[in-house]
């Protein structure tokens, strides 16, 4: 086992401590904690990295829209605002600080993550951005 792979079964287990979960087979959580700048910086663990592509591209385009519609469920069902309101509401939560801000709660870092450098000063820079609001 390679230095990456051992420090990905690191990061796993502790996800999987964290969350409260111990899944059997650990490749769809890889490829959920996996930006695709990583790989692209460490292309040997490409090839054994997760189900699809071994990054989160995919997951993180199906997430967008199962946490949108949950959101607009639960303002459905909690609030009798006009359609305006609602979307407006929607919105707020949806958005790129108000997510951080949560993210950055569940003490998810660079350490749990599997970032490239240039992804990582991004995050850095939302990270300070979100401070400002």
């Amino acid at each position: 086992m390679t230095l990456q792979e051992k420090r990905y079964q690191e990061i796993l287990n502790k996800v999987q401590k964290l969350i409260g979960v111990d899944l059997s087979d650990q490749k769809i959580l890889r490829e959920a904690l996996t930006h695709i700048s990583y790989l692209n910086e460490h292309p040997e663990i490409k090839s054994n990295c997760g189900l699809f592509d071994g990054h989160n591209e995919r997951l993180e385009f199906l997430g967008n829209y199962v946490l949108e519609l949950s959101i607009a469920h639960n303002l459905y069902s909690k609030y009798h605002g006009r359609e305006g309101e609602l979307s407006y509401i929607k919105e707020h939560y949806s958005k790129t600080n108000t997510l951080y801000e949560k993210f950055a709660g569940l003490n998810l870092d660079r350490d749990l993550l599997f970032l490239g450098n240039g992804e990582y000063k991004k995050k850095q820079n939302l990270k300070k951005g979100v401070k400002i609001f």
